[in-house]
């Protein structure tokens, strides 16, 4: 196996070295992938607002306080509650807000522009954006315990570089008639919940 005490000497560590090692290799293929769906879902939700029939201005509103919400909870979850858990909780809660998005665009008509369908418009994308912004952001938080200091930067640096080339897809997904986004949406989110159940602390 390989051994990162051997490393000692360098300041970080080559991508092809970092994959030498069974359970860094393992963690990092997850986060590259968890990263990505962060990425990609948090500039989703913006251009599929235009393709909501509502409110605009109320879904701009509960993505803002999304956004408020998830930096106030992420300052205290981080004490109660482990990071493995926390992005299997928040990657949940994407791919559960999605469904519901889901069933309302199946079972409400394309006249029904009432307040109480905006409400709960709204409140779906609350709950979708708290989710993704919760899960980016704990994907930054969690790295240091999944990877040896060594390793620490090229991981960060492989994540952040395919999260941004995902994330260029997602105007583009947004733009796909309904319901294919949304079902894209729960099918990410839904894998990335799994996925986060893998991975493993780093032996430092």
């Amino acid at each position: 196996m390989f051994n990162f005490a051997d490393e000692v000497k360098t300041e970080s560590l080559t991508l092809k070295e970092v994959m030498r090692d069974k359970t860094s290799r393992t963690n990092l293929i997850i986060m590259v992938i968890i990263w990505s769906f962060g990425s990609f879902a948090f500039f989703l939700v913006p251009f599929y607002l235009q393709e909501i029939k509502a409110d605009i201005y109320m879904l701009s509103y509960a993505t803002e306080i999304a956004e408020f919400l998830a930096s106030v909870i992420c300052l205290f979850i981080t004490r109660i509650m482990d990071l493995k858990k926390a992005m299997f909780l928040f990657c949940t809660l994407v791919c559960i807000s999605s469904v519901g998005m889901l069933l309302f665009f199946m079972y409400s008509s394309d006249s029904d522009e009432s307040r109480k369908s905006n409400y709960i418009n709204a409140g779906l994308i609350m709950l979708c954006n708290l989710g993704t912004v919760c899960a980016f952001d704990i994907a930054y938080l969690i790295n240091p315990t999944l990877f040896p200091v060594l390793v620490l930067s090229t991981a960060y640096g492989a994540c952040n570089v395919v999260g941004r080339f995902v994330s260029i897809f997602s105007p583009v997904v947004a733009k796909i008639p309904n319901p294919y986004p949304i079902f894209i949406l729960i099918a990410f989110s839904g894998f990335c919940a799994l996925l986060s159940l893998r991975l493993k602390k780093a032996n430092i």
